[in-house]
C-alpha cells in the first residue's frame, strides 16, 4: 500500500495526530467549509475525520484514476 506520494512541490500522506490543529483551523472556518457541503465542524468532529482510516484507504485506492 502507498503511504505517501511526493513531488518536488507536494507531499500527500496520511494524517497524523500532529495535523489535528491545522485540520481544525480549516474545518472550523465557515467561509471555507460552506463549499464542502456540511459546514463548519467542531474539534470533536475534526478528530473523527482525522482518525477515519477507511476514508484515507478509499483515497489511496483511487490514486492515479480519473
Amino acid at each position: 500500500m502507498i503511504h505517501e506520494i511526493e513531488t518536488t512541490r507536494l507531499l500527500l500522506r496520511l494524517f497524523t495526530p500532529d495535523d489535528l490543529i491545522y485540520l481544525y483551523r480549516i474545518y472550523r472556518d465557515r467561509q471555507v467549509m460552506k463549499y464542502v457541503g456540511i459546514g463548519a465542524r467542531t474539534l470533536t468532529e475534526t478528530e473523527a475525520v482525522l482518525y477515519d482510516r477507511p476514508l484515507a484507504a478509499t483515497w489511496f485506492r483511487h490514486v492515479g484514476r480519473g
